[in-house]
């Protein structure tokens, strides 16, 4: 590859459109990353319900990734089969616009194994082009309710053909192992914009805000808990307030507020870009997260890039980079553990050090520190 850039194209089973403008935010983020040591073609497919059109194709540059998305019509016969045809011609054709006149890409890094695992192995065998996947998914943790069903059966062998797994910790690693997704594992962890998630403001008023990042998913993230334990800590101490950001449904909460009598301690800001977030982020004391499973949330690598501790339960992959240095871990559905440690943490918050804290952060979840662990596994399949 000497005097070449190494060009790869991305695909993901998730990715912001205009449909679902944050779904797979994370996954953008891990190809800005790569794009620091790759030319690097983002190609996305999507069904649009209000599409007339059989295609259509918009392409943009976002942070030195061409990303390329082809919008396409529900079929008119509504038969799954034909749904997925149309899904493989969409990223064929999509394929044959980003490179009609130019070499093929080098390798195709695909993110989340269901379904477009399926397009990468279809790649790979007709246009000889080797692939990876990362893997993000929460459906193969015991804990979550979503499985990946039988047509696991199927990808199994997609994943065994990848050059590279990928999962964004080993706790995902050992889940996917153990529903028999087997292959040759890297862990490459989610990414972060340290230039962009900055050291927070040092705080000098008395009352200490609290932050919580979430789709709001209760059987997930268990916000229904997190009310009930600030309920009962408002009875002993008055210094604290919930600044929520969240693209999920609030409204289900509301009733449930008002009759915790907890609506001024809380604070709702809907869905915020991620420039936003980070604003809102480095006026804030702490992380808040309640989860029932997580793998490990690009949410705290952020809040660690501002230098704030984290609350959180000890599930998925979280303790493998929040430990007593830079946060508390508890156990999860455990109101009671809450109430204690976020009480303690109210009065500790301010006492961590935050430079150290994001020195962790840009020493493992930085655009560079990823991008390049993704390059190194890009030449290693390329060359082998």
């Amino acid at each position: 590859m000497t005097g070449k850039k190494i060009s790869v194209l991305f695909i993901s089973s998730w990715y912001p459109t205009r449909i679902r403008p944050t779904e797979g935010n994370f996954v953008q983020k891990h190809a800005e990353a790569a794009a620091r040591y790759a030319e690097v073609n983002f190609l996305h497919v999507a069904f649009d319900k209000s599409l007339k059109s059989k295609y259509d194709y918009q392409k943009e540059i976002r942070n030195n990734v061409t990303v390329h998305t082809v919008y396409m019509a529900y079929p008119k016969i509504n038969f799954i089969l034909f749904k997925i045809l149309r899904y493989i011609r969409a990223y064929f054709w999509g394929f044959a616009k980003i490179y009609e006149g130019k070499a093929k890409p080098d390798v195709v890094h695909a993110n989340v194994l269901i379904p477009v695992g399926l397009i990468s192995y279809l790649f790979y065998i007709t246009k000889k082009i080797p692939y990876v996947i990362s893997e993000h998914w929460t459906a193969y943790l015991p804990q979550d309710p979503i499985k990946p069903g039988r047509k696991i059966i199927l990808y199994r062998y997609f994943a065994k053909k990848a050059s590279r797994l990928m999962p964004v910790t080993n706790h995902l690693a050992m889940a996917m192992i153990n529903m028999s997704v087997h292959g040759k594992y890297s862990i490459v962890s989610n990414v972060v914009d340290t230039s962009l998630f900055t050291l927070a403001d040092d705080r000098k008023d008395t009352v200490k805000h609290i932050l919580h990042v979430s789709s709001l998913l209760d059987v997930q993230k268990n916000f229904s808990g997190i009310l009930v334990a600030l309920t009962e800590l408002a009875e002993k101490r008055d210094d604290f307030m919930l600044e929520v950001i969240g693209d999920g449904d609030y409204e289900q909460y509301k009733t449930k507020i008002a009759k915790l009598n907890i609506a001024d301690k809380i604070i709702f800001h809907g869905t915020k870009s991620t420039s936003e977030v980070a604003s809102v982020m480095r006026k804030c004391d702490f992380l808040l997260l309640f989860s029932n499973y997580e793998n490990f949330p690009s949410v705290i690598s952020e809040a660690m890039s501002c230098g704030l501790p984290v609350l959180s339960t000890n599930v998925g992959g979280i303790s493998e980079h929040v430990g007593k240095q830079d946060g508390l871990l508890l156990e999860m559905k455990n109101v009671d553990e809450l109430i204690a440690q976020l009480d303690r943490m109210l009065d500790i918050c301010r006492d961590y050090h935050k430079q150290d804290i994001r020195d962790y952060a840009v020493s493992n979840f930085s655009y560079e520190v990823v991008g390049k662990q993704f390059f190194d596994i890009y030449k290693q399949v390329i060359c082998s």
